[in-house]
Formats: C-alpha cells, sequence, structure tokens
C-alpha cells in the first residue's frame, strides 16, 4: 500500500525529470527494503516479488534515460539512438516477461495446490473405455494428462473444505 501510495504521490512534482528522478530512487529503496527484509515466509515469493521489483526498476531507469533525451530536446543518433531503441526493446520485453512469470506461478500454484491435495493423478491411458462415470480426463496443453475424481458425496470422512478445493480445481 505504502509503495503504491508513494509512487503515486509523484504525480504532485511538476518536472517530470525529477518525478522519474523520484521514482526510480523508490523502486531502488523498495527493492533494498524488500531483500533485506524478506517479508514472505516461502522463499519462492520472495523471490517472484524481488524479480518483479528488479523489472521495476529496471523500468523506471530506462523511462528516465529516455526523458533526458526528451527533456533537452535533444534526438540521440549514431550509437546513442541504437541503445535507445535496445532499452525500448528491454523495456518491452520485460513486461512481457513479468506477465509469462506471473501466469507461470499461477498455473504453477494451482496445479501444485490441486496435487498435493490429492484431486488429481497421471491418467497414462486415454482410453474412452475406462473413464468411470463421475471421472473427467482433461490434456492441461503442456503434453501431461491428468484425471481429475470427482468429489464423493457419501465419503464422510471428506470435509466440506475439501469439497468445495475439489469444485475449484475442475
Amino acid at each position: 500500500m505504502l509503495r503504491r501510495l508513494s509512487i503515486s504521490a509523484t504525480i504532485l512534482i511538476p518536472n517530470a525529470l525529477i518525478q522519474l528522478t523520484v521514482c526510480l530512487v523508490l523502486c531502488l529503496a523498495f527493492l533494498f527494503h524488500h531483500t533485506y527484509i524478506k517479508p514472505f515466509r516461502n522463499n519462492i515469493s520472495n523471490l517472484a516479488e524481488g524479480f518483479s521489483l528488479s523489472l521495476l526498476c529496471g523500468v523506471a531507469a530506462i523511462n528516465l534515460m529516455k526523458s533526458c533525451f526528451l527533456y533537452t530536446d535533444a534526438k540521440p543518433k549514431g550509437p546513442q539512438e541504437e541503445i535507445m531503441e535496445f532499452l525500448q526493446l528491454v523495456e518491452i520485453m520485460s513486461v512481457v516477461l513479468l506477465i509469462i512469470v506471473i501466469v507461470c506461478f499461477e498455473v504453477g500454484y494451482a496445479v501444485s495446490k490441486c496435487l498435493t491435495q490429492g484431486l488429481f493423478h497421471p491418467s497414462r491411458d486415454r482410453d474412452a473405455t475406462s473413464q468411470d462415470e463421475g471421472e473427467t480426463t482433461g490434456d492441461t496443453g503442456a503434453g501431461i494428462e491428468l484425471e481429475c475424481r470427482t468429489p464423493d458425496h457419501e465419503n464422510p470422512a471428506q470435509t466440506s473444505a475439501e469439497r468445495t478445493l475439489m469444485q475449484q480445481c475442475l
């Protein structure tokens, strides 16, 4: 919350160059704070947040360099122009990479949660005759076929939380 509020508050600075400089300093401060504190118990979550903050710092630095040229009304020429075009490409690719990483983490988390709860089991045989009533087979798109068991409502040992989780996985 503090991070969003402080970065959003830089909008009140009238000079765009100073505004971007303050944003970069704030992003670096949040990155250093995160690496020192490590707020999550899970190390993977800390790495993911650190990666995200690093990309945020990189995007802020690239935008600051671009704004320096715009602020002075200078157009980059020669090798500077090639560097600026490369940095523009790096900026775009870093945002795309961040989106891909977030989607992979979400999918991985959902699949691992379902696997650890025993809701899915690998299916080696895709024979339609082996499917019983109440079972469905799905292809995950990654070449792994999973067979999901539907909840057994007659099982008294199964809690309502397990049934809810199984329905969410379906």
